[in-house]
């Protein structure tokens, strides 16, 4: 889409800046928060950024078994034994 045909750009981002922090500072029930779309996809990254991947153990066998099949180093990491 071509903002600028609708909108100058400045203002529609502080418009949008705005809007968003309106919608994330809405009363929220007990123990969770209001979010706007991609909020969890931006708290996920930066959890993954942290503490890695989760993968699954059967496949982080397999991706071993493949690594010592092809002689090359298997992949770095740990499992952990969480949900997905």
């Amino acid at each position: 889409m071509k903002l600028d045909a609708f909108i100058d750009p400045d203002v529609y981002y502080q418009q949008m800046d705005q809007y968003l922090s309106d919608l994330r500072n809405q009363a929220a029930s007990q123990h969770a928060r209001v979010m706007a779309a991609g909020d969890r996809e931006w708290d996920v990254q930066t959890i993954r950024q942290v503490e890695g991947i989760p993968v699954d153990p059967s496949l982080w066998d397999q991706l071993n078994q493949i690594a010592a099949e092809l002689g090359i180093s298997a992949p770095l990491g740990k499992v952990v034994s969480r949900p997905l």
